[in-house]
């Protein structure tokens, strides 16, 4: 997993992962490790956007980006090529002001408990 620089100076980010090997899927490596890579990108990288690319197809990784608060935006048509087949991506982003407030959100709501 990894954050690439989409443009540096304009604060922004798009978030690459790909976990091949099947026993590996399902055990929380992803979630465990994004929440780290999110917030060393709004902290330390000084990010404003982090967005995520994903094929329609891919429920799991929707999943782990809406759990993460991240939006969907809208699709990229024929954003790639797959075996000479053009494929749509979804375009998913989280702003830093919106994973401030969910942070905050969920520490508040772990001290009540």
């Amino acid at each position: 997993m990894w954050l690439s620089y989409v443009e540096q100076y304009s604060q922004r980010a798009e978030l690459y992962y790909l976990l091949r090997n099947d026993s590996h899927k399902r055990k929380g490596f992803m979630t465990e490790a994004l929440s780290e890579v999110i917030r060393y990108g709004f902290e330390n990288m000084n990010l404003n956007r982090i967005q995520a690319l994903i094929a329609d197809r891919n429920i799991p990784s929707k999943k782990l980006l809406q759990r993460n608060g991240f939006s969907f935006e809208g699709t990229m048509r024929e954003d790639y090529v797959v075996d000479g087949k053009s494929e749509d991506s979804n375009c998913y982003s989280l702003l830093k002001h919106e994973w401030q407030a969910n942070t905050s959100n969920k520490r508040e709501n772990y001290f009540a408990q």
